[in-house]
């Protein structure tokens, strides 16, 4: 939770933050920025979809900057010195910023609701908002959904507005500045717009800061226009639709007010301009002339419609006397107040439909010269296009291009191993980057010839251009592969990035490439389960020979592939063909590595890579299958050093928010940890963590849905050990670290930009020493911690079972030192949790691995909460879910019939359970079942399934 720092923005700046409170309070947030686990460094790419705002000022050392979004983070970037402040403070995806007209205070609100301002004056020692408003238009949401889509700041920094989506919206006012209305963080007034204007396009307040103009503000729907004010006596918002404001024909996309003007001028998508006016006379009068005359200085009205081109418009601006409009060509007209054009920038074929255009802060500085020689001069202004972001000079009229492209989504990348500081990343539209991410450059960049490809839709030929799915360099550098979603791979020259060759190895998209350690071998594998794993050989043309074929052995898709490295050194086969045999030389010295695929299956399957290169070897070799689960699904997997024991293990992580840690020879489960608790399962490890230096032995890096998170070792399902930050908002695609483990690179889903996070460990192993020693941290898993009830009960009954151990006698008896291991099934079910006989097994398994015949209550405790499910309502919902959709599969029901329509019987289940998985005693069954229908009706033998699961399940919780 945010903590709130109210500032009043006072026209003394220096007074407004001097208070000692404020002070402590940036202290505190001070503090905080250290102490972050992963801090974001660097963004490559920005997000089209929200425009810049500029804030340069001519007098500042900051040069030429401007703030740009990405995901749920923006960053202010200087083009003059390639530095960039990156500021964290949203959950979810930003959908609009806006600055004051110094640039000092910056809003954003993402599409979660949340409102934040930001002071840029003292961002360098206290990067979190100053003042965060939570959810505008919940108290709305009962009537009609809403949801916050536009945000505005005036001009003096002090008020905001906030426009919601749908075509009943609600336009809501903070003045923000002065500290929250209440605790429920509700407007100060608001304001419902009919439902006949639909949607707002744009909010703007008026530039001029006299006279309290920057009250005044304006509201652009797609079919009209609203004019509005706060008026700060009465506390009200006053607003005002203008007689014509409502259009059949226009679809309006911004207005603003004319500068020093009573004039406001709308754009549309049809070419052309809106005139509004509350006066005859363009120049601006003061309040008091304006009362005197019985006008309110807020209403405009119709004056006139101009056609100014066919072309849609899209960015209307007034700056230093001019009215500037681009349209989606890219064309930029620059106009006088009466719409008479007087200049207009070149064409340029590198300019497309321009989003927005965003002039310096600081006003034009003009001489006597050059009011008789240019009285047109304006300042300079960034240009934001579909894809790039330009300076421009107006007096020189050159253009510069200040940032990194962002043409289309990322959809691969990965860093170069070796001590080079390089990142290849891959767009969905096949263009591929590479970057110095040492000095924050861009290398060099390739737009690939994707293949086009006809699929068939009806009676259609649907012309189908892949896309990459994923990015890998070889260990040594030598290699760069790509695939694609129609299952080609393709080789790069990873120095130019140019295609060297292509396979057609699958028919489906290609999920994952991964070069062995010594980069001979690749493997790869597609989204249906396909795998094809490839040698390099040097003596033939086509360099990549396949080992024995393509592979399709899991019923369920794959979730990730591993190489394991041989603990001795593996021959080749003497048996092997003379166009290979070269390759076999070179590799007979070497250790081969094994091969692991892990699927959803639950099947974790072992190739044997030698004897599948041998002539008559038409498939992959398996040399071992086993299923590792029995109701949770893998996810992914990877190799953790033991440092105690000296070795390597495989680490899984799977459906049910756990850790599982197998022999990496037999595959056998040796401990089984709780893993933490974010907002989903764990999706993905970091894959250079399978390539044990010294560094992975203390913690490795893996991922949920949003969440980017480090682990501590050693692992023991303590939950101070993990510490994460959301590394994108609409979830994380991939996550890759540089060789140094200092520098973490990840791409989100639908996401034009590149992040780079620098990995703090300190604060990792800060965090596992809050969290106290002995059984402290697992205590707060508990309902009620150490003190709760929970707790209570379980140290009740661990002592009743070492006391029933002794019989009934009434004689004093002396309880033993711990609890047998086949009384650990019997403790659990009498907490609540009921393991299956497999989970049972594999319980005692990994607790006779440990030499363990007893267990005290400490380590009793912790080996509960490791295996219990998660203690949480959402895993409890989901524990449901499970429950009715086993039923319904015995039952023959799809989701199409209610719950409350589909029937249970008595007899079926007992057949159920007598008949099917771990077979109940027929005696047992028959208790069970009369346990379940317990508070029915006894002569009631079938009951709809939703009364039994709400009597069974629900009412039970």
């Amino acid at each position: 939770m945010k903590k709130k720092v109210s500032i009043k923005c006072d026209d003394d700046d220096e007074k407004s933050n001097g208070s000692d409170t404020e002070c402590k309070k940036c202290d505190e947030f001070a503090k905080m920025e250290q102490n972050r686990p992963l801090e974001l460094e660097w963004i490559f790419g920005f997000s089209p979809n929200v425009p810049i705002q500029n804030l340069t000022v001519n007098d500042s050392d900051m040069g030429k900057s401007f703030v740009s979004v990405s995901a749920q983070v923006f960053q202010i970037y200087h083009c003059d010195s390639n530095k960039t402040m990156c500021f964290v403070g949203h959950e979810n995806k930003i959908i609009a910023i806006d600055t004051d007209s110094t640039g000092r205070f910056i809003v954003s609100a993402d599409e979660g609701g949340v409102v934040n301002v930001w002071d840029i004056k003292i961002a360098s020692e206290f990067s979190h908002p100053i003042r965060t408003i939570y959810d505008p238009y919940h108290q709305q949401q009962q009537h009609h959904e809403r949801k916050l889509c536009k945000v505005s700041l005036s001009p003096d920094g002090k008020n905001i507005i906030t426009a919601s989506d749908g075509n009943r919206s609600m336009i809501k006012l903070w003045q923000w500045s002065y500290g929250a209305t209440s605790d429920t963080d509700k407007a100060n007034d608001s304001f419902e717009l009919p439902e006949k204007y639909e949607q707002v396009e744009n909010v703007r307040f008026n530039g001029c800061i006299k006279n309290g103009m920057s009250n005044i503000f304006v509201i652009t729907c797609r079919n009209g226009i609203i004019f509005g004010q706060w008026d700060p006596k009465q506390m009200k918002l006053l607003r005002h639709l203008p007689a014509r404001s409502i259009s059949i024909t226009f679809t309006f996309v911004d207005t603003i007010f004319i500068e020093n003007t009573n004039r406001a001028i709308s754009i549309t998508k049809c070419g052309s301009a809106i005139v509004w006016s509350n006066s005859i006379v363009m120049e601006i009068e003061s309040f008091d002339m304006h009362r005197k005359c019985g006008i309110e200085s807020y209403k405009r009205e119709f004056i006139k419609s101009i056609k100014l081109c066919e072309t849609p418009l899209t960015v209307i601006k007034s700056v230093d006397d001019c009215v500037v409009i681009a349209d989606a060509n890219g064309k930029i007209r620059f106009y006088d107040k009466e719409l008479k054009i007087i200049f207009w920038c070149p064409s340029h074929d590198f300019i497309d439909t321009v989003i927005t255009i965003s002039f310096d802060k600081s006003s034009l500085k003009r001489s006597a010269d050059d009011d008789t020689q240019n009285q047109h001069k304006v300042r300079d202004f960034l240009i934001q296009t579909q894809n790039e972001i330009y300076a421009v000079n107006f007096t020189k009229m050159k253009f510069t291009k200040v940032f990194f492209k962002s043409d289309d989504y990322i959809t691969a990348m990965d860093v170069f191993p070796l001590n080079k500081k390089l990142i290849c990343c891959a767009n969905y539209s096949g263009r591929i980057v590479l970057y110095d991410y040492d000095k924050k450059v861009q290398i060099i960049e390739n737009q690939l010839k994707l293949r086009k490809r006809k699929s068939s839709m009806s009676d259609m030929d649907v012309i189908e251009i892949p896309h990459i799915s994923t990015l890998a360099y070889s260990r040594n550098g030598h290699h760069l592969m790509c695939g694609l979603e129609n299952g080609t791979v393709l080789c790069l020259d990873p120095d130019v990035l140019h295609e060297m060759r292509s396979f057609n190895v699958m028919q489906s998209e290609i999920a994952q490439i991964k070069f062995s350690p010594d980069s001979f071998f690749v493997a790869i594998y597609d989204v249906k389960g396909n795998m094809i794993v490839m040698y390099h050989d040097k003596a033939t043309e086509e360099e990549w020979l396949i080992v024995g074929g393509k592979i399709h052995y899991h019923t369920q898709p794959i979730c990730d592939i591993l190489y394991i490295p041989q603990s001795t050194t593996k021959k080749a086969a003497t048996t092997t063909s003379s166009s290979s045999s070269s390759c076999f030389h070179q590799h007979s010295i070497q250790t081969v590595p094994r091969l692991i695929s892990l699927a959803q299956d639950r099947q974790i399957v072992e190739y044997d890579l030698l004897e599948s290169m041998k002539e008559n070897s038409r498939n992959l070799v398996i040399t071992f299958t086993k299923r590792i689960y029995q109701t949770a699904i893998p996810t992914s997997m990877t190799l953790i050093y033991n440092s105690r024991k000296h070795e390597d293990q495989i680490l899984i992580a799977d459906t049910q928010m756990k850790f599982r840690i197998f022999d990496k020879n037999t595959f056998e489960i040796l401990a089984t940890f709780m893993g933490p608790i974010y907002d989903s399962y764990v999706k993905q490890f970091d894959a250079n963590t399978s390539y044990g230096l010294t560094d992975y032995s203390k913690f490795f890096i893996f991922t949920t849905n949003k969440n980017l998170c480090l682990y501590a070792m050693p692992m023991d399902g303590n939950p101070y050990r993990s510490l994460g930050v959301i590394g994108h908002a609409d979830g994380i695609r991939a996550i890759k670290a540089d060789s140094t483990r200092h520098i973490l690179f990840t791409i989100g889903h639908k996401c034009q930009s590149l992040f780079m996070w620098h990995i703090n460990f300190q604060t990792l192993f800060d965090h596992v020493d809050e969290g106290g020693s002995g059984l402290k941290p697992y205590c707060d898993l508990l309902p009620g911690g150490k003190y709760g009830n929970f707790f209570q009960d379980m140290q009740d009954l661990y002592y009743y079972i070492l006391m029933l151990t002794n019989g009934d006698s009434l004689d004093d008896r002396i309880v033993k030192d711990g609890l047998d291991i086949n009384e650990i099934g019997d403790y659990f079910r009498g907490l609540g949790y009921y393991p299956s006989d497999y989970e049972i097994e594999c319980i005692n398994h990994e607790l006779h691995l440990n030499g363990k015949r007893k267990i005290g209550f400490e380590e009793l405790m912790k080996l509960f909460i490791n295996h219990a499910p998660i203690m949480t309502n959402r895993f409890i919902n989901q524990n449901l879910m499970e429950v009715e959709k086993a039923l319904r599969e015995f039952c023959n029901c799809s989701y199409d019939i209610p719950s409350e329509d589909v029937l249970i019987t008595k007899a079926n289940l007992i057949q159920i359970l007598t008949e099917t998985a771990e077979k109940v005693d027929l005696k047992d069954a028959h208790l069970y079942v009369e346990k379940l229908f317990q508070g029915l009706d006894k002569m009631t033998d079938e009951i709809s399934l939703w009364d039994f699961l709400k009597n069974s399940f629900i009412n039970s919780q």
